[in-house]
């Protein structure tokens, strides 16, 4: 009769083409978030009146950036040495073209996009960890 028992090795390599899988969507993922997130900060928008005190605008900056690193750390944790400092890099060059296409810029801006950095690099470690033990195998 059919057996629905698969072997060990067979899993493993089934866990592992799952992962490699991942590590692609992921990658795809951070690259569409990394294009979206420059669409939306260098588009033009009239200046709110926005009242003095706490900006919620430096939180949408963390949570862009965190959402930018994180697919693509939590589907391939080594990629933290080039991801992390060009994704610093890109929250920078943003910062400092804006102000020629009528937005301003701001060091606060950065350093909110760089904490993204480092908060989504963070979570995407963790996940990753869970998705390793999960599919049994090493996360590429």
């Amino acid at each position: 009769m059919f057996d629905s028992r698969v072997s060990r090795p067979e899993a493993d390599r089934a866990g592992a083409t799952a992962l490699r899988r991942m590590s692609q969507l992921g990658l795809v993922a951070g690259f569409i978030l990394a294009a979206v997130v420059g669409v939306l900060t260098l588009t033009p928008v009239p200046a709110p009146q926005v009242p003095q005190g706490f900006q919620f605008d430096k939180v949408y900056h963390l949570i862009a950036f965190a959402a930018v690193v994180f697919p693509v750390i939590a589907t391939g944790p080594r990629r933290w040495v080039w991801v992390v400092p060009l994704a610093m890099v890109y929250g920078g060059a943003i910062e400092i073209i804006q102000p020629y296409v009528n937005r301003e810029r701001e060091l606060m801006d950065f350093v909110a996009n760089c904490l993204g950095v480092m908060l989504g690099t963070l979570a995407g470690f963790r996940v990753n960890r869970r998705l390793s033990a999960w599919f049994g195998a090493r996360a590429v």
